[in-house]
């Protein structure tokens, strides 16, 4: 059990690989703003702006979080963002 609790953990803490953009579109429609969506992760406004202008990343827990937020799967979109885009999956 330990090493799976630890296994958990240290998920938690790896950078997410999501573009700013999808971030901002996933807060915008769902219709929050980074005050709304800061103070629901009780969180500074500038680590969620960071997170937006790509100066941060989020960790994966914290993506998870936001997905539950915005009810939105940020994972899914991210790739159909990229089949959008013209770009290999």
């Amino acid at each position: 059990m330990g090493l799976e609790f630890g296994v958990v953990l240290m998920s938690k803490r790896i950078p997410a690989l999501v573009e700013p953009t999808l971030l901002v579109w996933a807060r915008e429609t769902a219709g929050y703003s980074i005050d709304d969506v800061a103070a629901k992760l009780e969180k500074d406004p500038a680590t969620v702006e960071a997170w937006e202008s790509g100066e941060q990343r989020p960790f994966m827990g914290q993506l998870r979080h936001l997905s539950e937020i915005y009810k939105r799967s940020l994972a899914a979109r991210q790739g159909s963002a990229k089949r959008e885009a013209g770009s290999p999956r």
